[in-house]
């Protein structure tokens, strides 16, 4: 008797979806270039989504459902000034927030690697609890602009 094995196939849903994180401001201090000075760039993500199963309505995500991870991305970079922990000039940046000329945001490491590895996992993390583990983040693209990007993925 021949035993025949059932192949099992897993469907895997993506999507993608494009959000707007602001104009943020900030420098790389260790640069051997004019990237060591404060600069900055209207920055956007691109995300993209996996599941297994759709959910009830065909959906990997419903993007209706995104506003408050949106409205924390937007808190994070817009109109703010985003350093690393490690600025030499911490102490100043510091004061400018407290004087209230900058919007200060400190981080374990600033450019647009680190901010799309930021993202993805702020936004990872919301959409897991969101489906309940059905759906999960497998990219995130940040742009400065449309010549420079970055890709970060697990």
């Amino acid at each position: 008797m021949v035993r025949q094995e059932k192949s099992v196939q897993i469907v895997n849903y993506k999507s993608t979806k494009k959000i707007i994180l602001g104009s943020c401001c900030f420098r790389q201090p260790e640069a051997e270039s004019h990237c060591k000075y404060l600069h900055g760039y209207n920055l956007y993500a691109k995300l993209w989504f996996e599941c297994n199963e759709l959910d009830k309505h065909n959906w990997v995500v419903d993007f209706g459902c995104l506003k408050e991870i949106k409205n924390n991305l937007k808190n994070m970079f817009d109109h703010k000034t985003i350093i690393t922990i490690k600025d030499p000039e911490i102490k100043t940046f510091k004061l400018l927030h407290k004087k209230g000329i900058i919007d200060l945001r400190i981080c374990n490491g600033v450019g647009i690697e680190k901010f799309a590895e930021y993202v993805f996992t702020d936004v990872n993390r919301f959409i897991k609890i969101k489906t309940n583990g059905r759906c999960w983040v497998s990219k995130c693209e940040v742009w400065e602009h449309d010549l420079n990007s970055a890709i970060y993925k697990k």
